[in-house]
């Protein structure tokens, strides 16, 4: 048992970036920082942001409410350079060269910050005062611990060799300090070049801690690092939700017609199409296909019920987009329930525990139905985060692909999810019964291998 003077002394990051306006990578920064307290109770935590300096910025604001403390992020993104009108979602003209300037002077300087950042005066020199505090702190952190999600994966292309960079510049600066790095269950992957699969190897393969959260990201991570990483399910299928009376009353407050009418949740998020050669063209069909999804809801006289998911912090990120997009592109819209608010993770699992059905573009909505025994259909957009883990329950007939999404192929996967609601049920249920015992094996992991000392 630690004494409390050691326990206070402790220190640990979380990254990659605070994200309270995304509620499923709100659920899986709040349990990181639940294990951390449980292993350590006197520890301090911090998470990394765009927005470090505003207590009230809606990306961090709830989880300051915890008492963790806010710093910059380390590098930040390089959609800083462009300022991006409210509701556009597609990247493109001026804004987009200016990006990828930003990037690339991004790029050079922390290249130099990575092969030597032992030496305390370049760090200085390289990064702004606020970014070089962050870079203290982390030096003298027990641990780096990046959260769950869907993490790492590099297509092909200019973008995508720097989003890797990007994503594993905390990890290289710390075990550049001696810092240890626990990575928490994450999609990874695919990687179709080899700097990605490269830079993947080198810098995963010295993480203290490596897991998976679903069976086709293990298969990724063992053909880059063969027995290094293990398979735990998504933290956020363990997410405590609200307490059901106050989900009740919130959806009835926004006048759905709960125990009245089948009521189904739906999010859809605003996908730009990024591999694609015409990403407005695909937006616009993917906002029909739904459009005619919700049409033919409201003539099998169920109730749709739509949630933003996630709020920001750029349009590309904002929900309530599509939701609009797709609302103006209903013939009906009196029938239609909107519930949004200023709600936390928990509060939204316990708002989608009252559905009677999902159809969830973001993931982890269907996690947060699968956890309750809500019948879901998840619309996959990218990597291995829907499809690993839907097929990992036996789920594999109700995934749709956002690319080639259209009405009549959400309608006939709505259709048979209602046919077969009681075995897809069943399905989940067992999934969870395994899934608690694995986070608890998950949980023991961590406090053991972060206890041990440095790898």
């Amino acid at each position: 048992m630690k004494n409390s003077s050691t326990a206070r002394q402790e220190k640990f990051l979380i990254g990659p970036a605070a994200l309270d306006c995304n509620r499923g990578d709100q659920a899986l920064m709040w349990e990181a920082i639940d294990i951390l307290r449980k292993n350590s109770p006197h520890c301090e935590i911090a998470i990394m942001s765009d927005v470090y300096n505003d207590p009230e910025d809606k990306q961090s604001r709830q989880t300051r409410k915890l008492g963790i403390k806010v710093l910059p992020a380390l590098l930040p993104n390089p959609r800083r350079a462009a300022k991006q009108t409210k509701n556009e979602i597609i990247d493109s003209g001026w804004s987009l060269v200016k990006m990828k300037i930003r990037a690339a002077l991004d790029f050079a300087q922390t290249c130099g910050l990575v092969l030597l950042s032992g030496k305390g005066m370049l760090a200085r020199l390289l990064l702004s005062k606020e970014r070089y505090e962050t870079y203290k702190y982390l030096q003298g952190c027990k641990a780096l611990v990046i959260k769950g999600g869907g993490y790492i994966y590099a297509y092909r292309g200019l973008r995508w060799a720097y989003y890797i960079w990007f994503g594993l510049l905390p990890l290289m600066l710390a075990q550049k300090c001696g810092v240890s790095v626990v990575v928490l269950p994450n999609s990874l992957g695919p990687f179709d070049t080899r700097w990605g699969r490269w830079l993947a190897r080198r810098v995963l393969g010295r993480c203290k801690v490596l897991t998976a959260r679903e069976p086709e990201s293990y298969r990724v991570f063992n053909t880059i690092l063969p027995g290094k990483a293990k398979l735990y399910p998504d933290m956020a299928f363990g997410l405590t939700p609200e307490n059901p009376d106050w989900a009740r009353t919130e959806l009835m407050r926004h006048s759905v017609p709960l125990f009245k009418k089948k009521c189904v949740g739906i999010t859809m998020r605003p996908w730009r199409f990024p591999n694609d050669k015409y990403p407005r063209e695909k937006y616009i069909n993917y906002v029909k296909a739904f459009a005619k999804l919700i049409e033919h809801l409201l003539y099998s006289r169920y109730a749709p019920v739509l949630f933003a998911h996630v709020i920001g912090p750029h349009a590309h990120e904002d929900d309530r987009i599509t939701i609009r997009d797709v609302l103006q592109a209903t013939s009906v819209t009196d029938r239609i329930f909107y519930v949004d608010g200023d709600y936390n993770c928990r509060q939204v699992k316990s708002l989608y525990g009252f559905m009677d059905f999902m159809i969830c573009t973001r993931f982890h909505s269907a996690i947060f139905s699968i956890a309750q025994g809500v019948p879901c259909l998840a619309v996959s957009y990218q990597g291995y985060k829907a499809t690993g883990t839907m097929n990992e329950i036996g789920l594999e007939d109700f995934i749709c692909s956002i690319n080639n999404v259209d009405g009549d192929s959400l309608i006939r996967a709505f259709e048979m999810l209602v046919a077969e609601q009681q075995e897809v049920k069943r399905k989940m249920l067992g999934y969870m019964s395994v899934c608690r015992e694995r986070l608890q094996d998950l949980q023991e992991l961590i406090m053991s291998e972060i206890n041990s000392g440095p790898s």
